[in-house]
Parts: C-alpha cells; structure tokens; sequence
C-alpha cells in the first residue's frame, strides 16, 4: 500500500509540472510578436497583422 501510494506520488511529481511547462509553451507560440516599429512613435510590439499603431495611431 505505502509503495502504491508513493509510486503515484512520484508519477504527479513529474507529471504536473510537465503539463504547466507544455502549456506555458503553447500559450508562446501562439501569441506572436511583430518587432516592426512604428515610423512615428518607435513603439514595438505590435500584432503581425496590425496596419496601424496600437500606442499613437499612425500608420504601420
């Protein structure tokens, strides 16, 4: 019973933190960043499919 217990144990060990590291990476990729900067403001940051600045406005 108590080797159960630990075997179980040690399979969350490992599993938990390996399903918050998988998700944390997902959540990366598919939250893309364009390093184009803005010609009026400098600002970066701005969604790939942006046409114009999300700070000042002008046109990207």
């Amino acid at each position: 019973m108590l080797a159960s217990c630990l075997m179980i144990m040690g399979y969350g060990i490992i599993a938990v933190p390996t399903g918050i590291v998988t998700a944390e990476f997902s959540k990366a990729a598919r939250n893309k960043i364009s390093t184009q900067a803005c010609p009026e403001c400098g600002a970066e940051g701005h969604d790939p499919d942006a046409k114009h600045c999300k700070y000042c406005g002008a046109s990207l």
